[in-house]
């Protein structure tokens, strides 16, 4: 009679033990479901993380590239135009430094560096003052300008 009883607790103690089994089972495979789950999030984070720089890189190139064209022609120009044109490519190089900004307060990294970028726009502040004053020093800004935004423009091509 004492074994019967004795095997009756082992039998219990199997089935008990069979139940924490079962449970732990459960919940290792609820764990594994949740890593599974937290990184494919994660992949698609990246990945929104890219796309997003690619995004602000790819209109910062656009800009980039439409003040390289106004610098080029604005050899060219006289007067009005002269002034008219500076004012663009200063627009362009604000709207480049906005950008750079902006990514830099959502990711706490520039993408291109605002000295350059700020030189730029100084190199146009000089360039205006020197062609409202009438100076003769404008080819040479003008050349200061060119040297300036091909950096720039390089500085953005190895970003993509």
């Amino acid at each position: 009679m004492y074994r019967r009883y004795t095997s009756m607790e082992r039998e219990n103690a199997s089935v008990n033990q069979i139940k924490q089994i079962r449970i732990r089972d459960i919940i290792i495979i609820l764990l594994l479901a949740a890593m599974v789950f937290l990184g494919i999030r994660t992949i698609g984070a990246y990945r929104y993380e890219g796309e997003e720089k690619g995004q602000y890189v790819r209109k910062m190139t656009a800009e980039c590239n439409d003040a390289v064209q106004s610098v080029e022609v604005l050899s060219t120009y006289n007067g009005s135009k002269t002034a008219l044109t500076l004012a663009k490519i200063r627009s362009q190089l604000s709207t480049i430094q906005a950008l750079n900004d902006t990514f830099n307060q959502q990711r706490k990294r520039l993408l291109v560096s605002d000295e350059l970028i700020s030189e730029c726009i100084s190199i146009v502040d000089r360039f205006l003052d020197d062609s409202s004053q009438g100076g003769l020093n404008q080819t040479v800004v003008l050349a200061d300008l060119r040297i300036a935004i091909n950096q720039l423009k390089t500085e953005l091509n190895e970003l993509n």
